[in-house]
């Protein structure tokens, strides 16, 4: 008799106690999706640092973004956007990579289960604050500054993917493996 897809039963390397070895698949891309936007926050926090000229289009609009008053929080005097992007982005990594380890050494339940879905609850936190604060930093670029920062657009997508694998993480669950 063949085995449901859905079926606990399907044969998976187990490590000691009989725990589940194999990464799950969203937890690889969040992990690298963090690395992508750690590229991204790195490259402008390097910019920004060293006043060197953005790479983007023709018009220049990144380092018109890049310069404005909008590029620190709080504006004008505050930290640069792209340190805290930086930062951000650090956090989700390490907290990524936390869960992509524990989720490999643990079957969901007991102590361990309680642990990741405060990791998932942590992830989830800190992608819906990223997503807020990235909603702010287009509608500055859209409404305010009138330029459009491509590396900003990357980042902001990169947010939204996470934003997106912590809502299904939460919402789901783990029924999502496969």
């Amino acid at each position: 008799m063949a085995q449901s897809l859905n079926s606990k039963k399907i044969s998976e390397p187990t490590g000691a106690a009989g725990s589940v070895t194999r990464p799950n698949r969203l937890d690889l891309v969040f992990v690298a999706l963090t690395v992508v936007g750690l590229g991204i926050s790195g490259y402008l926090s390097w910019a920004h640092l060293t006043y060197t000229p953005i790479i983007c289009t023709a018009d220049l609009s990144c380092d018109t973004v890049n310069r404005s008053a909008y590029a620190y929080f709080p504006p004008t005097w505050g930290i640069p956007v792209s340190y805290l992007g930086l930062v951000a982005y650090l956090v989700l990594f390490g907290l990524g990579v936390w869960r992509l380890r524990l989720g490999r050494q643990v079957i969901v339940s007991g102590a361990e289960g309680r642990m990741l879905s405060r990791l998932d609850l942590a992830l989830f936190i800190g992608a819906l604050l990223g997503l807020i604060f990235s909603a702010y930093l287009t509608a500055m670029e859209l409404f305010v500054i009138h330029a459009i920062c491509w590396w900003c657009v990357g980042s902001a997508t990169v947010i939204t993917l996470l934003f997106a694998i912590t809502v299904t993480r939460v919402w789901v669950g783990d029924d999502y493996q496969a």
